[in-house]
């Protein structure tokens, strides 16, 4: 019988020992919770994170760039999200006709583009881009337009587009050396 007690007082250690770690964890999950409510409180259309990365070169604000785009294009981005690129190249199209902001037609057209690249659909990649050119030249949209140039086997206009890119990337872009590395690589992968 004297053994007795020393086992409890063994199986007595690890239940408060599981109970200590599950108390711990339950307390990070509640800190985490917390921290995530102070983020957003106080910001009623903060509804988490977006994925646009269509304002790139357009303007240098960056993140606040994305909560600026118009409702036409954060519709049309969350139906491609979707995998619905059908509807939201009709949502497109729709809004590019009523539209007289070149701003917003902008941002559609490389809207446009980027779901044609999802498609597969180079060529139309391509006359969407260069429909967003004639509205604002910018070092994204020309490395956009090497991209969709490169897959329709246009190799020297691929080489041209990702030169201007590169001579346009802003000096104060805070991933300037990166973009200008991975134009640079692109053109040389190219043979430039």
């Amino acid at each position: 019988m004297p053994k007795a007690p020393t086992v409890w007082k063994g199986k007595k250690k690890q239940i408060i020992t599981a109970v200590v770690v599950v108390l711990l964890i339950a307390l990070a999950v509640a800190a985490g919770v917390f921290v995530q409510w102070l983020q957003h409180k106080g910001n009623p259309n903060n509804k988490g994170a977006t994925t646009d990365t269509s304002s790139l070169g357009g303007d240098q604000t960056g993140a606040l760039a994305q909560n600026s785009l118009p409702s036409s294009v954060k519709d049309a981005q969350g139906l491609a999200a979707n995998g619905n690129y059908d509807q939201s190249n009709k949502e497109i199209a729709s809004s590019i006709a009523s539209s007289s902001d070149n701003s917003e037609k902008f941002e559609l057209y490389i809207q446009q583009g980027v779901n044609a690249e999802n498609e597969g659909k180079y060529a139309d990649a391509l006359t969407a881009y260069k429909n967003a050119e004639k509205l604002k030249q910018t070092w994204a949209i020309y490395e956009n337009l090497g991209r969709a140039s490169e897959e329709t086997g246009d190799k020297a206009g691929a080489l041209s587009y990702y030169r201007k890119a590169l001579s346009m990337v802003p000096d104060n872009d805070p991933l300037n050396q990166l973009e200008k590395n991975q134009l640079q690589a692109n053109i040389t992968n190219l043979g430039g």
